[in-house]
């Protein structure tokens, strides 16, 4: 969709943000008007703020955020910062983002909002954020720089947020960021005040996204659609392990394995599907695969088997769920969109081809938002995918 913007002609102090926006619908409507255009119609349903402290992840975000912004109108609010500078400056820049529509019909426009941050003053963003969230509607806090979520910064832009986002797949130690992220709901009054009424599976709340998780949609559907035939929903309560294979790549901490995230995710997924206890952490193999042993009675396994492959780190070459009488794997070559699915019970195999395309960036912002602001689905398997931090 073709998109024009406005504003955007130079830093102004934070002070100054609401007012400038004011003036710039203002001046956009009197301009539309005069032109003999369109009327331009402000759209807000929800408020997105994303920090980062790195230049080339904030122009990746800021192209997403604008693109996003066509599809769900809103104020998006980018924060940048840099808390390793020595002089403090805080100042923003504002424009609007309008989606372009035929000649006299209304241009649909969200505010866009850029604060930078440096030094000291990056203590005073939290404070001119939470005085920009629009009332009423959800606020979304998304955190595409890894080393941020242990900063004080994110823990008070999510004390006002309803939910924070974040991509694993881009981090570094995806479990650990996982586990921070998981942490600092934990400590939200929300979740605080469901604890105390012991209603965690209420409505509302703070909730925890992964846009991994979401781009892990077509294995699910594809896992779930082997149970269709009645042979095979017969063997559901007598699968004994579940083995998930995937891409792995060395990085520079030698306990670090890119990929186990997204196969810890999947294996978590199925695993809290079926019900099976977590018992406790996962452990080495003798063959060196992560092995998740879950209820002692009657043990089931979930084993995690990585290799070097010609596919990004963390792609999913196949699933494949035993039990006493039959199997059903899922495989894909890797690099391809296709994949097999198989299912083989009481003594008879069938075939089919599935599609396993995974959504991009976009796609897998809208998703998670749409969710929110709880994914209930991602916060019962997220405790089995960190069972195998560290291993």
């Amino acid at each position: 969709m073709e998109t024009s913007r406005l504003g955007a002609e130079g830093r102004i102090e934070v002070g100054a943000i609401e007012r400038a926006l004011a003036q710039l619908w203002k001046d956009s409507a009197e301009a539309s008007t005069k032109a003999n255009q369109g009327p331009v119609t402000r759209a807000c349903s929800m408020t997105l703020v994303a920090p980062c402290s790195n230049s080339e992840q904030f122009e990746h975000v800021k192209s997403v955020v604008e693109r996003f912004g066509s599809r769900q109108p809103g104020r998006a609010i980018l924060v940048f910062v840099d808390p390793a500078a020595h002089e403090p400056r805080i100042d923003a820049q504002v424009s609007a983002i309008c989606s372009l529509g035929a000649q006299g019909q209304s241009r649909v426009c969200h505010e866009h909002i850029e604060i930078f941050a440096s030094g000291p003053s990056v203590a005073a963003a939290a404070p001119a954020v939470r005085a920009l969230l629009v009332p009423d509607v959800f606020a979304f806090l998304w955190v595409p720089c890894e080393k941020l979520l242990s900063h004080p910064l994110i823990q008070d832009l999510a004390h006002d947020a309803d939910a924070l986002l974040l991509d694993s797949h881009r981090f570094s130690d995806p479990l650990a960021a996982l586990a921070r992220a998981d942490a600092i709901a934990r400590e939200h009054p929300e979740t605080r005040a469901r604890e105390e009424q012991d209603d965690l599976e209420a409505a509302g709340g703070f909730g925890v996204h992964d846009l991994e998780w979401v781009r892990l949609r077509p294995w699910f559907e594809a896992v779930a659609s082997a149970f269709d035939a009645p042979t095979a929903r017969r063997i559901v309560s007598e699968i004994q392990s579940l083995r998930v294979e995937f891409v792995e790549r060395p990085t520079q901490d030698p306990k670090v394995r890119r990929g186990v995230a997204t196969a810890a995710l999947l294996g978590g997924w199925f695993a809290s599907h079926l019900g099976w206890r977590l018992e406790g952490a996962a452990k080495r193999s003798p063959s060196g695969q992560r092995e998740l042993r879950l209820e002692r009675q009657g043990a089931r396994f979930v084993t995690l088997a990585g290799r070097d492959a010609a596919d990004h780190a963390g792609a999913i070459l196949a699933v494949e769920a035993r039990a006493a009488s039959g199997r059903i794997r899922l495989e894909r070559a890797a690099g391809s969109e296709t994949a097999t699915l198989r299912v083989e019970t009481g003594g008879a195999a069938s075939e089919r081809q599935v599609t396993i395309l995974a959504d991009d960036d976009l796609e897998a912002l809208t998703r998670a938002i749409a969710r929110a602001p709880r994914d209930h689905g991602f916060e019962k398997a997220l405790p089995y995918a960190l069972a195998f931090h560290g291993r």
